[in-house]
């Protein structure tokens, strides 16, 4: 149902470019129908604001400020704060429009407001991933440093291991050899007495 509710919102949207407002009308209804049936408040605030702006090339104005009001309503509900921003722009064109300038403006500060606070929490988001990109590169190095430390640590002790090994293989040959040469010593000196 909710793949339906897509086809005809995108049917509807081809319609309204070929400016063939009336079909585009009919399919949005359509696609408003399923989005009520699977109560899908941010498909009900998306086919609102198609079907505002089809009613405005049908000369509804009136029809076409009620679908705005009601479809900024469900963008509320669902917490879309694109969707609010595109109806606060919208609605402000529609005053542009009618030549209600105070309304325009009002409208237009609260796009420009909502506008503002996306763009700064998309800033946040960014800067808080690129934090944690740098912390966990961070990490990684800082781990690949102690792995480092780690082997030439091991190695350190390896090589001492080896050296002391090698210095006692030295020194008992040393040891026998000095023993031998000494008994030998002693057995010359025996024989020569």
């Amino acid at each position: 149902r909710r793949l339906l509710l897509w086809v005809y919102k995108n049917i509807a949207l081809i319609h309204f470019n070929q400016k063939n407002y009336s079909k585009a009308l009919e399919y949005n209804y359509e696609g408003l129908g399923i989005s009520n049936q699977i109560n899908d408040i941010r498909g009900k605030a998306m086919i609102h604001i198609q079907i505002a702006q089809t009613m405005i090339r049908l000369d509804k104005q009136l029809g076409a400020l009620a679908y705005f009001f009601k479809g900024l309503k469900f963008a509320k509900e669902a917490a879309a704060k694109d969707l609010i921003r595109d109806y606060y722009n919208q609605i402000s064109d529609y005053y542009t429009g009618n030549g209600n300038f105070k309304k325009a403006l009002e409208y237009h500060k609260l796009f420009k407001e909502m506008n503002d606070k996306i763009f700064d929490e998309t800033k946040t988001q960014r800067m808080l991933e690129i934090k944690s990109k740098y912390e966990v590169e961070k990490k990684d190095k800082e781990i690949q440093i102690l792995k480092r430390d780690t082997i030439i640590e091991k190695s350190r002790k390896n090589f001492l291991l080896i050296l002391v090994l090698v210095t006692l293989v030295v020194i008992t040959i040393l040891i026998y050899f000095y023993r031998t040469k000494t008994k030998l010593n002693e057995k010359l000196d025996y024989l020569s007495r």
